[in-house]
């Protein structure tokens, strides 16, 4: 689904670098110019994780990001939603906290790199 992720301002550079005006994705097939599926992306990540000797698994980026996100003091709401997870069985938080973008974008920046 669509929706509005914020970058930390250490990594905005890179995202800058490999995205390329012409292509609708970040993540794209070369060859297509499409959106580059789940299982081609785990496949590569899984390629690149072999050369480099890791043993690691592409959801494992969501663990270290959510367990950052803990470690500097980012509320388990904010978590959920710079995770991308609804709140729509958690009626306090979807009903009456509404989250602005900025504040998570504030709220990202607490991770240093």
């Amino acid at each position: 689904k669509n929706r509005i992720i914020p970058i930390h301002s250490q990594i905005k550079p890179l995202i800058k670098y490999f995205y390329n005006e012409k292509n609708e994705y970040l993540i794209f097939n070369k060859n297509t110019n499409t959106k580059m599926s789940y299982d081609v992306y785990k496949s590569r990540f899984n390629i690149l994780m072999k050369s480099l000797n890791l043993k690691h698994k592409a959801h494992d980026t969501r663990h270290t990001f959510a367990t950052k996100c803990s470690e500097v003091g980012i509320s388990e709401t904010d978590i959920k939603l710079l995770l991308g997870h609804s709140l729509s069985n958690d009626v306090t938080n979807n009903v009456y906290i509404h989250k602005s973008v900025d504040r998570l974008k504030n709220e990202i920046e607490k991770i240093e790199y």
